[in-house]
């Protein structure tokens, strides 16, 4: 009526809901004339558009989605080059020398340690980048099973203690007997790992971690709490909207973002969800949520 009443040509969108179903209409007035160029009435038309809004939503979430992807694929490129290269072509250099006799068999067993660290950062960032790649190119294919939680989560805790025990900060384990959860075994090693090794990088020396687990709506909740320096509010907002991001460690320890990036995408294909709280300062809390699997055992 505002259309005609105006006596104009205009075109509005209009939605409303049909059976629960949204509709969208574009409705266009158009003046009919005589040669005079006398206004002899108003001609209506209605176009049902709802699908054409819908594709064209959907076309623009792709594009985003793409961009994002290419984003985090240059990334990765450079991840490649400068954090594998660099300590790859380390140990082969080291290797060198000592075989020509410019670095001693003493010298060569003192930096072995240091060796070691960064090789066991570039085996967990490797394994990262393999997984994202088989989440983001060949697809995932989850092998949904029930799990040990606690037998699960005590194998990861021993991979990470060498890790955490060079900064002498000790992981406890809180509330996992008889939790069986349900899930994509894979998958819930690499979050429950990737959540320790967070914690651990951004601990204090002599800190405390705690890895917790209760159970609510046939829903396990397992929180990974550190007391170290905490999250920035605009870093947790990153984390939040799951944009990647890094920042080193209390031990100068490097990263790349992918692995929370990870833990977020694995958790949605297990049907759990995230939550991070965290103070400046303090330290931070990562939950995630996980189906409750059953016990064979007891079945």
């Amino acid at each position: 009526m505002d259309l005609i009443l105006g006596r104009e040509n205009k075109t509005i969108e209009s939605r409303f809901t049909i059976d629960h179903s949204e509709r969208v209409l574009r409705v266009e007035s158009v003046q009919i004339a005589d040669q005079k160029s006398l206004v002899l009435g108003i001609l209506v038309l209605f176009d049902d558009i709802t699908e054409q809004i819908k594709t064209t939503e959907q076309l623009k979430k792709q594009a985003e989605e793409l961009t994002k992807l290419n984003e985090l694929k240059n990334k990765f490129f450079s991840i490649i080059s400068h954090d594998l290269k660099g300590p790859v072509f380390g140990v082969k250099e080291l290797i060198h020398l000592t075989q020509n006799g410019l670095v001693t068999e003493e010298e060569f067993l003192e930096m072995l340690p240091e060796v070691s660290k960064n090789m066991e950062n570039v085996a967990l960032l490797l394994e990262n980048l393999l997984a994202w790649t088989s989440s983001q190119i060949l697809g995932e294919f989850i092998q949904a099973q029930s799990i040990d939680l606690f037998k699960l989560v005590t194998s990861q805790k021993n991979l990470l203690n060498r890790m955490a025990s060079e900064k002498s900060v000790a992981i406890e384990l809180l509330g996992f007997e008889n939790t069986w959860a349900y899930g994509d075994k894979n998958m819930l090693e690499l979050i429950v790992r990737n959540l320790i090794s967070n914690a651990v990088k951004f601990s204090k020396p002599n800190d405390q971690i705690l890895i917790s687990c209760e159970t609510k709506n046939e829903k396990l909740k397992l929180c990974a709490r550190d007391f170290g320096i905490g999250i920035s509010e605009e870093n947790l907002k990153k984390l939040n909207e799951g944009i990647s991001f890094t920042t080193r460690g209390q031990a100068n320890e490097t990263g790349t973002g992918l692995g929370l990036i990870l833990v977020r995408e694995y958790i949605v294909k297990n049907g759990g969800t995230m939550t991070v709280e965290s103070v400046l300062g303090e330290g931070t809390k990562f939950c995630v949520t996980i189906p409750e699997g059953i016990n064979p055992h007891k079945a």
